[in-house]
């Protein structure tokens, strides 16, 4: 069965095919397009007639066969669709994932062999998204847009900067997850960082000259600078943080699973530090000590996820969010046995110019 899969991510959309592994892999900024009926006009049409069902996630709430993306004006419906299929939040795609990442594309952080418990996935990209996976079961959700609560006086220092930013001088504002474990955060999290440090002269030039809190963020990566070290730091620690709360919440023996586009360009620094500041310490480090946790550096795992899906619902096999039907849903009961897969063959990137 040959599944249309899509990743429709605030920054970029990718779509392939998906048929146990897959293909070529188009990728094109979101901002180009206003929905899903005008991104799937970019796709060669033998690539479209090819699919048998298809299967889409989205940086945004389903809601049945609707989605908006939260951060960009872009919506989606499973009419929109050339086959029948349906529309899932993009972390319940990735979180679809877990058991069929090729080996290479995951990292261990600590803790013992991944257990057959709750999963929790956290994707921090553009935005922070979060989710819930117990077997072939998912349950997307929006904590990202949960309160941030540091976990130290640092972030507190952090929390307390974040919300006079974001608010007014006479009402600060709530901070939220996602104000700080995105590209947005990263960014903002530099600037805080050398409110409070001497950054070289190369550095403050180029903060300076940044147009946005993104385009501050490829700095921490890009330099050579004590700053740019602490705020790589201090990410990490927030990330743990946050990470060890969902942990906590459900036990997560399944694994801690971290996503998204910032996490792979702060491997070292995921490697050093997240483990023993996920551990901490207290009454619950021996409940801690049996979480996996994981750092996915495949770029792809959404469009993994939505092929397994996307075949799931080709087969009839249990639907995601089965209280809110989709258009197009296939009748049937019947279980679905999945196989690994491997990365993509090859990939091909869209830009704006290619596509005028």
């Amino acid at each position: 069965m040959k599944v249309l899969v899509g990743d429709v991510g605030a920054t970029n959309s990718r779509f392939s095919i998906w048929d146990g592994a897959l293909g070529r892999v188009f990728t094109w900024p979101t901002a180009l397009d206003t929905g899903l009926r005008d991104a799937l006009r970019r796709l060669p049409p033998d690539l479209l007639s090819a699919a048998d069902v298809a299967c889409v996630g989205v940086a945004g709430p389903v809601l049945g066969p609707r989605a908006r993306l939260t951060r960009v004006p872009w919506t989606a419906h499973t009419n929109d669709l050339p086959v029948p299929g349906l529309l899932v939040n993009d972390l319940h795609a990735a979180a679809a994932s877990l058991r069929h990442l090729p080996a290479r594309g995951v990292i261990a952080l600590g803790g013992p062999p991944l257990g057959g418990g709750p999963a929790v996935v956290l994707g921090m990209g553009t935005g922070l998204g979060e989710a819930l996976a117990l077997g072939a079961t998912v349950l997307p959700g929006e904590g990202g847009h949960a309160y941030f609560s540091p976990a130290d006086a640092e972030q507190a220092a952090l929390r307390a900067w974040l919300a006079q930013r974001l608010g007014a001088p006479d009402r600060p504002a709530p901070v939220r997850w996602e104000d700080v474990l995105s590209g947005t955060g990263l960014g903002a999290i530099l600037r805080f960082v050398c409110q409070h440090r001497s950054p070289s002269a190369a550095l403050a030039a180029a903060l300076a000259a940044a147009a946005s809190d993104e385009a501050a963020a490829a700095l921490v990566t890009s330099l050579r600078d004590p700053c740019c070290d602490a705020a790589a730091e201090l990410f990490v620690r927030c990330a743990a943080a946050e990470a060890r709360n969902a942990a906590l919440r459900v036990i997560a023996t399944g694994g801690v699973w971290l996503t998204g586009g910032i996490p792979p360009r702060l491997t070292g620094m995921f490697r050093s530090l997240f483990r023993s500041a996920f551990d901490g310490e207290g009454v619950m480090r021996p409940l801690l000590d049996r979480v996996p946790t994981r750092l996915v550096v495949s770029p792809v795992p959404a469009l993994i996820g939505a092929g397994v899906l996307g075949r799931a619902f080709g087969e009839g096999g249990p639907q995601p969010q089965p209280t809110v039907p989709c258009s197009g849903a296939l009748p049937g009961g019947s279980s679905v046995v999945l196989s690994p897969v491997v990365p993509p063959a090859d990939s091909v990137t869209i830009n704006a110019e290619s596509t005028k």
